[in-house]
Parts: C-alpha cells; structure tokens; sequence
C-alpha cells in the first residue's frame, strides 16, 4: 500500500469498518488516505518489530547490501515507524539505507531527498509530536542544503527558496491542526536560521529573497497570536526571527541602524498593545510583550561610561520605562475597576509581573538608578492596592 499510486499522504490509527468477526485484516487503504485498524495496533507492533529485525541482521551479515537487502529492510523501517515513530534505531538505518542510496545516484538525490519529505509529510498526519521524527526531518533537510551547495545549477536559489516556503507551509499547516506544537515551531526556527546563515556566507547571492521571506515571518506572529492566543511556542519563536530581523533586515537606506531598531521594535510594542487590550488576562500575550521590550531595550547603544550621546539614550530609555509602567497600572486599575473573576486576577498578575520584569531587566542592563522613575514606581504600587502593597514594595526595592 506504501507503493501504490496514489501515495498516501494522510496516515490515521482509528476503527476501520471491517466486519466483526474479521481478524486478518489490519489495513485499508482509499485514494491517498491510509488507516491502520487501531485494535490490531499491540499484535502489529510485535510483528514489525520482528520482521525488522530479520531483516536488519540478514542485512548485516551479509557485508555488501544488495538493492533486494536494502529496499527489504527500508520496508520494514517505514512499517515500524508508522506504530513507533520514536525508534531511534529504526530512524539511524533508514538514514544509513538513504545515503546508501545516495551514493547510488547522485543525479536523482533531489527526488530522492524529496520523496522522503513526502514520508514524513504523511508520519505527521498520525504523529505530529515525535521528536525522532522531526529530527530526521532536519537531517533530511540538511542533505538538501548540501545537494543544492555540492551540484550548483542555475535554479539553486529558486530551489533554495521554494524548499524553505514549503518547509514553512507544513510547519504552519502542523501547527494550526495540532496545537501549542513545539517541534513544528522549532523546526521552522531550524529553516530561518539556516537561511540566514547562508545569507551571511554566500556573499549576497540569496539576500533579497532571504530578507524577504523573514519579513514575512516577522509579520505572521502578531496575526498567529491573535488567533492562538495561547501559543508559547509561537511568541518565542516571533522573538527569535525578530532577533534575526534586528540583524540581517535593514536594507541600504539612509535611516541609522539603531534608529531603526528602535522604530522596528517601538512598531510591534503598539502591535503587542493592541493584542493586550484584546487578551488582557492571556500570559502569552504579555510574554510576547515582554519578549519586544526586551528586544527593544537591547537595541538601545546605551552602556555606563559610555561618551556623551550616552546622556541621551538613557533619557530615552527612562521615557519608554516611565511609558511602560503608567500603560501597566492604568492596566491593573482597570482590573479592580471590574468584577473579581478570574480573568481579572489573571490580568492583574500578569501586568504587575510585566512591571517588575521590565524594572528588573533595565536595571540589570544599564544599572539603572530607580530613583529616576520612583514617583511612577510610586504609581503602579498604588495601583495594585492595599492587600499587595507589602508584596509589592519588597519586590521593587529589590
């Protein structure tokens, strides 16, 4: 069924509607959909396990593998992976079994590479959280990378870049239908990376397409969150491109680097606002906004000791921290303002917390004097009332 046409793309363990009284049966098979009879699952494990390592030991014996040793072991790899994605084992002969391959023929290694994405494409639909599996996915991309790098022809860096897009589609298409999926976000921060570090090696020849995809995944995370809002994997992932971005996305234009860092980052604080005034009492919400501060904060050149201009980063570090802390009370009077329910407690931890990250984190950055913003320190206390006025003194002076 594996080798029919169509291939199947879509992979599912469920109740197949065998007759009741049928017990040979463990698969159906139906255009490009593939079920495995979730019953027969325990007795099916067993005998793939067998059968793959028959298979593994004739193998070994016999040294040189022939094409009928190799496709018969491959077989038995892609069975057992379909009921135990996490075998390691099984996972470090098949990579063996397909640089074997390779070596067979170099000049198909694209549609090779290409037909073991369309493997794991279909893994995905049953197992979409198998650490094994997404490693092997990285592996496999890695042998990309270097087929594109090792044979140039002159559609490598369209080749280049529909791979990445369509990396980032399944990894997106993963995400949305199996959610709060870390190895689908940390996949696709392996992909961005990847492309900006060619970008810094390869002597300007993917940078256009490069800085423009990141652009485009720099502007996905505002519109993810608002639809996922409690997606911490999505908030740190939009952190790490957002770093990426900092330092590969300014074009040739007149505007000083730092100057625009600190437009970039001041632009996603007011998106990260929006997002709040939406989600108030959502923790990745705020964490996403402590992620832009913080990145934001980073951007400024400001550092004791420093010359004269320093005088004037430092002004403009203690008016974003002043902004911060008056947006934040007004935030927890809100909360107070409104009925006690859960949500509003939430909001209200979650803002006070904000405050005492950000005043810590200055703080720690640039030893800032905090006598500079006592009387707004002095503010957000008020704010967060008599029962945690005592809590939150002791936290500050801190």
């Amino acid at each position: 069924m594996l080798h029919q046409d169509p291939p199947p793309k879509e992979l599912e363990i469920t109740i197949l509607p065998f007759p009741d009284d049928n017990d040979t049966s463990s698969f159906m098979k139906d255009g490009i959909h593939l079920g495995i009879h979730a019953p027969h699952v325990p007795k099916l494990a067993r005998e793939f396990r067998k059968f793959y390592y028959g298979s593994r030991s004739a193998a070994i014996s016999n040294g040189e593998h022939n094409d009928t040793d190799r496709n018969k072991l491959m077989d038995c790899v892609s069975c057992l992976l379909l009921l135990c994605p996490d075998h390691a084992t099984a996972w470090a002969d098949r990579r063996r079994l397909l640089l074997q391959r390779e070596e067979l023929s170099i000049t198909s290694s694209l549609s090779s590479w290409e037909t073991e994405i369309g493997f794991l494409n279909m893994l995905f639909t049953q197992h979409s959280k198998a650490p094994n599996a997404w490693g092997h996915r990285r592996w496999v991309c890695r042998q990309i990378l270097k087929t594109l790098k090792d044979n140039y022809i002159q559609e490598s860096s369209d080749r280049l870049i529909k791979w990445a897009t369509y990396e980032i589609a399944v990894c997106t298409v993963i995400a949305e239908k199996y959610p709060k999926n870390y190895y689908a976000w940390t996949h696709r921060s392996f992909i961005i990376r990847e492309l900006v570090d060619m970008m810094q090696r390869d002597n300007g020849l993917h940078d256009d397409d490069i800085r423009a995809m990141l652009q485009a995944e720099v502007e996905t995370i505002e519109p993810w969150l608002l639809r996922h809002v409690s997606d911490h994997s999505a908030a740190h992932y939009g952190g790490e491109v957002l770093l990426l971005w900092l330092k590969v996305g300014k074009d040739e234009s007149s505007m000083d680097d730092v100057d625009w860092k600190i437009e970039t980052m001041q632009e996603k604080l007011q998106t990260s606002r929006d997002l709040i005034d939406k989600f108030p009492s959502h923790e990745v919400i705020w964490i996403w906004r402590r992620i832009c501060s913080r990145l934001l904060l980073d951007c400024y050149p400001y550092r004791p000791n420093d010359n004269d201009d320093s005088s004037i980063t430092l002004e403009s570090m203690v008016s974003f921290l002043q902004k911060e802390i008056l947006y934040t009370s007004s935030m927890i009077e809100t909360c107070f303002s409104s009925s006690n329910d859960k949500d509003d407690i939430n909001h209200q931890n979650f803002s006070s917390a904000y405050a005492l990250w950000i005043l810590s984190y200055a703080k720690r950055i640039i030893n800032l004097d905090t006598s500079l913003i006592m009387e707004d320190i002095s503010t957000i206390k008020a704010s967060l009332g008599e029962n945690n006025a005592a809590i939150a003194n002791e936290a500050f002076i801190k």
